[in-house]
């Protein structure tokens, strides 16, 4: 075990030293160690100042790599354990944040769900008819009235509130349209008659006092959870389309045309600008005859 140690030391002088070492006084020392251990005796050497060295520099080197060894174990484990905390901590923060999201979702539905029009008794409305949806109010016409909800856009063409057969029908929102919580455009539909009935008053908006009058130009419309108010933006007649029929949009693009062709459409410049971040309202009826189309279309700007 010696010889093979110091001949470990002898090649580590002879590599790193050098090749200083005198060759001579490792050969007469391992001559000597294998002397003695064919007699199993060790008798021991005449101190050697090179091995001396040599045997310093080895010892000096272990302590260095075991230093250097203990630091990297130390400094591996306290990157583990700081990764390991970090880690803690994000998951923490994320649960937590998961948690905070949840309680508000579940306390909005909970108030959406509690919330209630204090301004319209539907509970008596649907009495009468399940598919009332709305109330609607357009100030400078008589149209101040129960807004309902077919299967279909043709039946209340024919049918009054009680769903009794009238050929003046009622005013209804699309069968496609949501409520309470709104669609992107909610239309509704009334019959024009010389008389005043359901839609034939919003005409009226037609007119200049009407036009010029900023406060009638606020319209109002009750749902089972709140009152919505509309700020109108557009009026205008047009040949039977059914362009402007479009309750939702692919994108954004295609809603921002559909705003841009109503604005250009209008008679009159209402100085109110909607964005393809507004909900709009839109009230259709007959104008003159069958084959012409009032239009007044508002967008959502508050709630009650």
């Amino acid at each position: 075990m010696i010889y093979i140690l110091t001949k470990i030391l002898y090649n580590c002088a002879i590599r790193y030293g050098g090749g200083s070492i005198n060759n001579n006084s490792f050969n007469d020392f391992f001559e000597y160690i294998n002397d003695n251990n064919e007699q199993n005796t060790i008798i021991p050497p005449k101190p050697n100042k090179n091995l001396n060295m040599i045997a310093t520099m080895f010892a000096i080197a272990l302590l260095l790599s075991g230093g250097y060894g203990v630091k990297y174990i130390l400094d591996q484990k306290q990157d583990i354990e700081d990764s390991r905390i970090r880690q803690q901590e994000l998951l923490t923060s994320s649960q937590q944040k998961a948690r905070e999201i949840t309680e508000s979702i579940k306390k909005e539905e909970q108030q959406n769900k509690d919330k209630t029009n204090i301004h319209r008794n539907f509970s008596e409305l649907k009495e009468r008819n399940g598919d009332t949806v709305a109330w609607l109010y357009v100030p400078g016409t008589d149209i101040d009235m129960p807004i309902v909800k077919g299967v279909n856009n043709s039946y209340y063409l024919t049918h009054d509130f009680d769903k009794k057969s009238n050929a003046m029908g009622w005013a209804f929102a699309d069968s496609q349209n949501t409520f309470p919580t709104l669609s992107t455009n909610t239309i509704m539909y009334g019959h024009t008659y010389k008389m005043t009935t359901i839609f034939s008053k919003l005409k009226n908006v037609l007119e200049k006092k009407w036009l010029d009058n900023e406060n009638m130009q606020r319209i109002t419309l009750d749902t089972e959870k709140e009152r919505l108010i509309f700020k109108v933006f557009s009026v205008y007649t047009i040949k039977e389309t059914t362009d402007y029929l479009q309750i939702s949009f692919n994108s954004k693009d295609k809603y921002q045309n559909y705003l841009n062709t109503s604005l250009e459409r209008s008679i009159k410049d209402f100085k109110t600008i909607p964005t393809v971040n507004n909900k709009i309202l839109t009230l259709s009826t007959c104008y003159q005859d069958s084959n012409q189309r009032l239009i007044v279309q508002a967008k959502l700007i508050g709630s009650e």
